[in-house]
């Protein structure tokens, strides 16, 4: 989507495309709990507006909400280790 409409995109890394999806709370990042104790959550910015979004995430997830009533399928995006790279995704 992005090639077709390189307006949206100029001068954009794929870190700040993410960054801005987050800031909208269109999509979420997952951070995993600590030492094997759990915690382990999904963090989307309205529910946590004091934290920045995490482009090192291992995951990131578009908002359920959207999923529903745009009628999309669940889908994780994995890191693929940096911009040059690509992007895996894995379905959850």
């Amino acid at each position: 989507m992005c090639e077709a409409k390189p307006e949206f995109t100029a001068g954009s890394s794929t870190g700040d495309i993410l960054a801005d999806l987050y800031r909208f709370s269109i999509i979420g990042f997952y951070r995993a709990g600590g030492k094997g104790l759990g915690g382990a959550e999904w963090v989307y910015r309205y529910r946590e507006p004091g934290t920045a979004f995490d482009v090192n995430a291992g995951k990131f997830r578009v908002h359920t909400g959207l999923l529903d009533v745009l009628g999309l399928k669940k889908f994780t995006w994995g890191s693929g280790g940096g911009d040059d790279q690509p992007v895996k995704a894995e379905f959850v």
